[in-house]
């Protein structure tokens, strides 16, 4: 998954009743219901459901977040959920640090566009396909590196600084329609080896 983002199913599964809260979660997803209620204080604060690929995962805004994030809360777009997971007697819940759109957060933290490719995968039709895609997004932050699989080696390659690119969803898509399903993500850590 990019950037540390987790999914539903996996959180519900590794935070169990009695489990150890966790911070610095990330999760992203649409929002598909909202409660808003107010606190013994008089501030608002929303329930939110959030749903992903996996499932649905319970998510609190108290008044500080809320108030930051309801524009976002309103609209239908992909959001990034950033705060701690706190292990429910029926299903962990997830309290809210920051909520952001998905563009954002990758912008902010993108470090890597991460490609794995096979040697014969690369013709020079495609090289040429890619080197072209790259550039047209070109002018970022986020490095990129290409794991190169050989017969009998693998290669890691990072490429130089006027290679580094913006990350959106249509050069994901990009990639991955050039190289293949799996063959592209975004990550927030260097990588210095090959894994």
């Amino acid at each position: 998954a990019d950037y540390g983002i987790q999914d539903s199913a996996k959180i519900k599964k590794k935070f169990p009743a009695g489990a150890n809260p966790q911070e610095d979660v990330r999760i992203a997803g649409i929002v598909v219901d909202k409660k808003i209620h107010r606190t013994k204080k008089g501030d608002q604060m929303a329930f939110i459901t959030l749903e992903d690929m996996a499932g649905q995962l319970e998510v609190i805004a108290f008044s500080e977040v809320f108030l930051a994030s309801r524009d976002l809360l309103e609209g239908d777009g992909l959001l990034v959920v950033i705060g701690t997971i706190e292990p429910g007697e029926e299903e962990p819940k997830m309290m809210a640090v920051e909520i952001m759109p998905l563009a954002e957060f990758r912008s902010g933290f993108c470090r890597e566009l991460r490609l794995k490719t096979d040697i014969k995968t690369l013709a020079p039709d495609t090289m040429d396909s890619l080197s072209g895609l790259i550039f047209q997004h070109k002018g970022g932050n986020c490095r990129v590196v290409v794991t190169l699989s050989m017969e009998r080696a693998k290669a890691v390659l990072k490429l130089g600084e006027e290679y580094r690119v913006t990350p959106s969803e249509s050069l994901l898509s990009g990639v991955i329609g050039l190289l293949g399903e799996g063959a592209a993500s975004y990550g927030a850590k260097l990588t210095n080896r090959v894994n």
